[in-house]
Parts: C-alpha cells; sequence; structure tokens
C-alpha cells in the first residue's frame, strides 16, 4: 500500500485492511470514493490490491 492510498483511506475513515468494505456512513466503499474524487490511480491501486467491484453501499449500488 502506498503512503498516498494510506492517507487517503484515513483521511475518508476507512480501515486500511478492509479495502472493499464500506465507511462509516455507508455510502461509499474506498473504491467508490476514489472513483467519484477522480483519483485514478487510486481506484487502480485499490483494483491491484483486490478491491470487490460487487460490494453493495447503503442504497444497493456498487462499484
Amino acid at each position: 500500500m502506498t503512503p498516498i492510498l494510506a492517507s487517503f483511506l484515513d483521511q475518508h475513515g476507512f480501515a486500511r485492511d478492509q479495502l472493499s468494505a464500506n465507511g462509516p456512513d455507508g455510502r461509499f466503499t474506498p473504491l467508490m470514493r476514489a472513483a467519484k474524487e477522480g483519483r485514478l490511480g487510486i481506484v487502480d491501486e485499490l483494483l491491484t490490491l483486490g478491491a470487490d467491484l460487487t460490494v453493495l453501499n447503503a442504497d444497493g449500488c456498487n462499484a
């Protein structure tokens, strides 16, 4: 995990050891949040590290 990804996860309240889990509010996974913010490098790293595209958020949406 790069320091940039670690910082992103910390900034948004995501657990570093659960890259596919919803955040505290249930609205975004790290992958969803990175995509929403246009952080393509983080999206790429999350996918490389195995982030799950099929995880649903509180609204029933996935990445």
